[in-house]
């Protein structure tokens, strides 16, 4: 590992998760704050439309709250580059083996066949990437031929009034795209999709009419 991959692990360490160079340090308490099931049952809802079952692996997984929720329902895997994440997966699902929470930059291959996972999801986390291509063909890759990849992610916006008001203070959002341009690299690749929402600050659904949010959630399978 070089001297640059070493930083990138560095920068999100417990510091990350409480607000240090994040957003997190608008939440009370930091990312903890969202260990509360309101702020995940929407997603899990989302998904359950188009898959209730099977095997799932959560890109980005931080401390594992959604995948806790999801844990009744799927066989659950989650990566994430932090250490400092990791650690507290393992801590919240003591039961399960090592192998299922590792440390992982998604820039590199995932170790798993292809067509292994029936369900992906990567929330908030291509943005941090500034050649999303490279995540994004290593997930295509992993996915069943009948997966779906759930991906939330911010979006720049032609509104200057979302722009204003986006309140990112996350100094390692270095890819925030806007919507359409983001959904071409998609399909370039070989994703379909299935459904488009757009939400103010992360969670508040927009009319998708309307086309001002700050974040977009998209419902993908192969094309």
């Amino acid at each position: 590992m070089t001297y640059s991959e070493e930083s990138k692990l560095d920068q999100y360490q417990k510091d990350y998760y409480v607000g240090a160079g994040s957003n997190y340090a608008k939440l009370p308490g930091g990312y903890l704050f969202l260990r509360r099931a309101i702020f995940w049952m929407g997603k899990i809802k989302l998904i359950k439309k188009y898959k209730a079952q099977g095997k799932i692996l959560d890109i980005g997984c931080s401390y594992g709250f959604m995948l806790y929720f999801m844990r009744n329902d799927f066989k659950i895997y989650g990566c994430d580059i932090s250490k400092h994440a990791i650690r507290m997966c393992k801590r919240i699902f003591p039961d399960l083996p090592d192998n299922r929470f590792w440390v992982h930059d998604v820039t590199e291959e995932l170790p798993f066949g292809e067509y292994f996972f029936d369900l992906i999801s990567c929330i908030d986390v291509i943005e941090h990437i500034e050649d999303i291509n490279v995540p994004l063909r290593n997930i295509h890759r992993c996915l069943a031929r009948d997966g779906i990849l759930f991906l939330h992610i911010p979006i720049k916006t032609q509104y200057k009034i979302t722009e204003f008001l986006r309140f990112d203070n996350d100094q390692t959002h270095v890819s925030v795209l806007p919507a359409e341009k983001l959904i071409s690299k998609l399909r370039k690749i070989g994703f379909k999709i299935l459904e488009r929402n757009y939400y103010w600050l992360g969670f508040i659904p927009i009319p998708n009419f309307i086309n001002f949010g700050s974040d977009i959630t998209l419902i993908l399978k192969k094309a």
